[in-house]
């Protein structure tokens, strides 16, 4: 069993204003904690990774490829299927912070954008 809490995790800033760190990788999926501060725009981007997530503070619009625009609230959960194209955006006054299990494991958080 592996345990690692977010003090302890690497962090990484790969867009402004956004924070992810590597909790747990197993051999099938990963956990990755993240906080966007207000205003923290992720660009479209795809990936091979069906992504599940938690949010847990704050909120979040997910802008999806067929045009919907979901947006998520503190103690909402989420599934993006695998090669869904979408940008997040914290809209909001306050960081909002959760964390996203992908499977496989995504190797490092970052994004390929599009």
């Amino acid at each position: 069993m592996e345990r690692r809490s977010v003090d302890e995790s690497e962090t990484q800033t790969p867009v402004p204003d956004v924070t992810l760190a590597q909790l747990v990788n197993g051999e099938r999926m990963n956990v990755q904690h993240y906080r966007f501060e207000p205003g923290a725009i992720v660009p479209r981007h795809r990936h091979e990774h069906e992504q599940a997530g938690f949010l847990y503070q704050g909120t979040l619009t997910f802008l999806l490829e067929d045009g919907r625009e979901i947006v998520t609230t503190a103690g909402d959960g989420y599934v993006l299927p695998s090669d869904m194209s979408h940008q997040v955006e914290n809209r909001g006054e306050k960081p909002a912070v959760g964390v996203d299990i992908f499977s496989p494991p995504r190797p490092a958080p970052a994004w390929e954008t599009e």
